[in-house]
């Protein structure tokens, strides 16, 4: 893939080499036995106060090790490390969309010949140990500090997603159109017939953008087309008979015939134990804001939004790369990621 990442997860700093074993600027500088502000200084010409012999044997080792540069670092600010840096979720790390996302993320730093370096935790001095030219973050939620010692630092930040805070302060938002997909699934169900409805929303340990959206979506959607709703919580993390125990007792309290699951998977988990969606259920119709590729977007039973992950990450570093090139503050600006449901047979 072309790319070199660097993970920070849990605690465990360690790093792992992609296919293409790409000799990067912190290679030469082990090699060397110097810095790598030497080894920078060294390949990009400011050599000031850098001896010659030393210069001579950084670009002796650089030879030596095959270093074939990095074409779009070297378009960056002077001073640059050719790193981008993503944050994911802690709660969610493991879930299909963040690691398809991820997917695109590195697909376009290896086009970009860049380095990516993975925390996978709330880790602002994690991050800050390897030095980063800029920052995606997904899903930012209210807790998160590392973005905020990025942005003290200069370093430009991407929000996947939007930001739920209104101190939060990125250089750049792309973000899906979450409420308008809510609405044309709540209308559906309307139209097939459903006159009450259930959401199983994400708690208040993960109050992201997406979070607030589709929530809110939700409720207003009902209100408009009179339906009587009820709206639950439920952890994004929770396990499958954590997911059938909360869904059967709220089924039990408020019977609907229209089921909204916030969290990815829980809905594949609910038609496949409970046949919610499928034919003869009380449950008539069944949908996920956030479709899992095997047991919701290819179901014939549930309807689900597909915000198309990997083109989602990809789309991120192209902004993230804008914003790096600049070198100088730009003014904030919110784009649009294209989604779209998949819809049941029915």
């Amino acid at each position: 893939m072309g790319v070199r990442v660097r993970q920070l997860f849990c605690g465990a700093n360690y790093t792992r080499r992609m296919s293409s074993q790409r000799v990067t600027v912190a290679d030469i500088a082990r090699a060397a036995g110097v810095s790598v502000g030497t080894v920078s200084n060294a390949l990009n010409g400011r050599r000031s106060q850098t001896a010659q012999a030393t210069i001579d044997h950084v670009l002796a080792t650089a030879e030596r090790l095959g270093y074939r540069g990095n074409s779009a670092a070297a378009a960056l600010r002077p001073g640059h490390h050719g790193v981008i840096g993503l944050l994911l979720p802690r709660l969610v790390r493991a879930l299909s969309f963040y690691m398809d996302f991820a997917l695109g993320v590195e697909e376009a730093a290896a086009r970009a010949d860049l380095d990516l370096m993975l925390v996978t935790a709330d880790r602002p001095a994690g991050i800050n140990r390897v030095k980063v030219d800029g920052a995606i973050v997904v899903d930012w939620t209210h807790e998160l500090a590392g973005p905020a010692s990025l942005k003290k630092a200069g370093i430009p930040v991407v929000s996947a997603g939007g930001t739920p805070v209104l101190d939060a302060s990125p250089d750049r938002v792309v973000r899906v159109e979450y409420e308008k997909y809510v609405r044309q699934i709540v209308s559906a169900a309307h139209s097939a017939g459903a006159r009450r409805a259930l959401m199983l929303a994400a708690d208040s340990n993960f109050q992201s953008d997406w979070a607030r959206a589709t929530q809110e979506a939700f409720q207003s959607s009902c209100e408009e087309l009179n339906i009587e709703s009820m709206t639950h919580p439920i952890a994004v993390n929770a396990d499958r008979d954590s997911v059938l125990d909360i869904a059967e007792d709220v089924a039990h309290r408020f019977p609907a015939e229209f089921v909204l699951v916030g969290p990815q998977r829980f809905a594949g988990i609910l038609n496949s134990r409970f046949g919610w969606g499928g034919p003869g259920s009380d449950v008539r119709f069944l949908a996920s804001c956030a479709g899992d590729p095997v047991t919701e977007l290819a179901s014939t039973q549930i309807a689900a939004i597909d915000a198309g992950p990997r083109a989602f990450g990809d789309r991120c570093v192209t902004e993230l790369i804008q914003l790096m090139k600049a070198g100088v503050q730009q003014e904030f600006a919110t784009t649009t990621h294209p989604a779209s449901v998949s819809w049941p047979l029915h």
